[in-house]
């Protein structure tokens, strides 16, 4: 077993611990301001907009100006901050990521036209809201950046922006970059 896998086995083993001794369900105890949530939310549907808009023109309604340019930066920061302020807790981690991916997923399946087309309830955007909050505080928290940093580090090939995340983030955690020519595994 490599390092990298031996690493990542304990790393889960110890989360899973940890959750089993301290929350029996993160995801609903895990809860965030819920207008915090809905503000977080609509701002990333908002840059989630742009940025298909800038790589897909045609699609969403015209080229990008410069000024939407600078608005989805600004948002995707102010995302991120935010994001960062909220904190997660210990107890939330990869399992309850995923489960939450699931729900916004089904609520975006919800809402397109051949799927249904309908709005969500009142009920089901405050759990489309607050899984979108819990899933974007997740990915801001150190778990959530160190896992973002083995997945840049699997793919060989990274674009300039990956590539500049990754050195971002091996900056933010030295401890985590393994040099190939001196791991004895």
């Amino acid at each position: 077993m490599s390092l990298y896998k031996l690493r990542t086995r304990l790393e889960r083993l110890e989360r899973a611990k940890t959750i089993a001794d301290n929350d029996p369900d993160p995801a609903r105890t895990f809860t965030i301001d819920p207008a915090v949530a809905r503000a977080l939310r609509d701002n990333y549907e908002r840059a989630c907009y742009l940025m298909r808009k800038e790589y897909a023109p045609s699609e969403n309604g015209g080229p990008i100006s410069a000024a939407e340019i600078e608005e989805k930066s600004r948002l995707f920061e102010s995302i991120k901050e935010r994001a960062r302020a909220i904190g997660c807790p210990s107890s939330y981690g990869k399992v309850q990521q995923e489960i939450d991916s699931n729900r916004l997923h089904k609520a975006w399946l919800k809402r397109l036209p051949n799927w249904g087309g309908v709005p969500l309830t009142d009920a089901e955007d405050a759990e489309e809201a607050q899984a979108r909050a819990r899933y974007l505080a997740f990915e801001e928290s150190p778990e959530g950046r160190r896992q973002r940093l083995r997945e840049l580090e699997r793919f060989g090939s990274r674009s300039v922006t990956e590539q500049k995340e990754l050195d971002d983030l091996y900056q933010s955690y030295p401890d985590m970059k393994v040099d190939i020519t001196k791991d004895p595994v």
